[in-house]
């Protein structure tokens, strides 16, 4: 059996204004043939299949004619993909995936938004060797559960370590109701793997790079769920929400899969994949992580002298015209030196060229900590954990010291909200 894990497409995204629907496109199209071509029994989408909870029209046509696509191919004889389980994120609406549940359900297709469920899917029917059943324990995001309401006279910390039994409550209550259905099919079955699902930040887990694009979904950075309090009894835990593709506290069993398109610039240099776990009738597992091409390419600038700055690009056109490769850039100027008309400048460098200047930052040391991340961010629209994580970031702030300041932020906060 073979399962193909991914998460975080975020259709609707857009990178300042423009949209990102031919980059969403090429992904699904990659995705359904690579599901043909891994022979792939089961495909799992770990939350955030949109950008927000009002999805354009156009982003949800490109998710129900992959939908059909899939079950095209599998009526067809191409696919041997008989299941796919979609969960919700934190970016989508729970209510809004589930509007389709009841049809989807008649062609193999799960969404999980609000309560989690325990699945049982079946590899394909076709006599092999490795046709046994597997038992999914689909958790979507836990924020519309009892996890997050607050109790008077409770200060951050009490309000963290709830939070946090909360969502172990879950995981444990999941892996034992698996365990007792796992001895109920290993009377016909040899063997029963069993998977769950996850939408949330594990402690140990790196959202570096992600350009701001996921904040803690808790408050803070101390609601990051421990990786060691996921059950052992789980075979693989297909993680989403961060965009950053990576094992969580060096096990290969728990795996984020990441967004499969860089969503902001901070992402240009990551490699995207999704992940595919097998497993034999003798219980053998193999992870492979699967590359996903680069349907557009993005580079980040970030230099303290414009003449480097201005060298780069010119460096940056020549090889695009040669690849005859078309570039999307943001440029970062982090010099003291104000820039006066240096944008200008390089957008006249880059008139009619392959490569399109999408920004241009000035960091100052005093701008960088509440620098805007799109356009139409204001510091209204931040809270307060986001403009102190972005001052730790522009005063460099080492990683080891960062939790403690922000568990001190954090009970302030506690204190006076």
């Amino acid at each position: 059996m073979k399962i193909l894990h991914t998460s975080d497409w975020h259709l609707d995204c857009r990178l300042y204004d423009r949209r990102r629907a031919d980059e969403h496109q090429a992904f699904l199209n990659w995705l359904c043939q690579t599901v043909i071509d891994r022979k792939i029994d089961v495909l799992i989408v770990s939350g955030d299949v949109y950008d927000n909870r009002t999805p354009t029209l156009e982003s949800q046509q490109m998710y129900n004619q992959f939908l059909v696509q899939l079950y095209k191919d599998r009526l067809s004889g191409k696919s041997r993909c008989r299941h796919v389980i979609i969960t919700a994120g934190n970016h989508d609406s729970a209510a809004f995936l589930e509007t389709s549940k009841q049809i989807l359900q008649y062609f193999n297709i799960t969404v999980v938004a609000k309560e989690p469920e325990l699945i049982v899917v079946t590899s394909a029917e076709n006599g092999e060797s490795d046709d046994f059943p597997a038992l999914i324990a689909a958790i979507p995001f836990l924020s519309d559960m009892e996890l997050r309401k607050s109790v008077d006279g409770e200060n951050s910390a009490e309000r963290s370590q709830r939070l946090m039994e909360g969502i172990r409550s879950v995981y444990q209550t999941f892996a034992q109701q698996a365990e007792e259905k796992k001895q109920e099919l290993l009377q016909s079955s040899p063997f029963v793997p069993v998977i769950a699902t996850g939408h949330l930040f594990t402690k140990g887990a790196s959202n570096l790079g992600a350009d701001g694009g996921e904040r803690d979904i808790y408050v803070g950075t101390l609601e990051k769920f421990p990786a060691g309090d996921f059950p052992d009894s789980f075979d693989y835990i297909a993680l989403g929400h961060l965009h950053v593709p990576q094992v969580v506290g060096g096990q290969d069993r728990i795996q984020y899969s990441g967004s499969p398109i860089p969503v902001g610039f901070g992402e240009a240099k990551q490699t995207k994949r999704v992940v595919e776990v097998q497993w034999t009738v003798d219980g053998q597992q193999t992870v492979t992580s699967i590359e996903i091409p680069c349907f557009q390419q993005l580079v980040q600038i970030s230099e303290n002298e414009k003449s480097v700055i201005e060298q780069k690009v010119t460096q940056l056109v020549n090889e695009c015209k040669e690849n005859n490769q078309s570039v999307w850039l943001e440029v970062l100027y982090r010099g003291s030196e104000a820039p006066e008309m240096f944008n200008q400048k390089l957008e006249d460098l880059l008139a009619n060229t392959p490569v399109t200047l999408f920004a241009f930052k000035w960091l100052s040391t005093h701008e960088a900590g509440i620098s805007r991340q799109h356009k139409g961010e204001s510091l209204r629209s931040l809270d307060p954990i986001d403009v102190f994580q972005r001052t730790l970031n522009s005063c460099n702030v080492p990683e080891e010291d960062r939790e403690d300041l922000l568990k001190m932020y954090n009970e302030i906060l506690g204190q006076i909200q």
